[in-house]
């Protein structure tokens, strides 16, 4: 019989930070290989990585910063 922790797998990471600067999603995607920023989409940068296949997104708002990792 397997136990409640052998069934729990860790799926999302959302990290939240005031990095006490502005920015620039823009200018990130492209600096970043393989990143997207569509402003009239959606409000964030989303980069997925080649190896994993694992989607990062890095979403702006007025107060901070959030990275959320799928």
């Amino acid at each position: 019989m397997s136990t409640l922790a052998d069934t729990i797998h860790i799926e999302n990471v959302v990290a939240s930070s005031d990095l006490g600067q502005e920015l620039a999603l823009d200018q990130l995607s492209t600096d970043l290989p393989g990143a997207e920023y569509n402003p009239e989409d959606h409000s964030s940068l989303v980069k997925k990585s080649r190896d994993s296949g694992r989607i990062s997104s890095l979403c702006k708002t007025r107060l901070r910063s959030l990275l959320i990792i799928f």
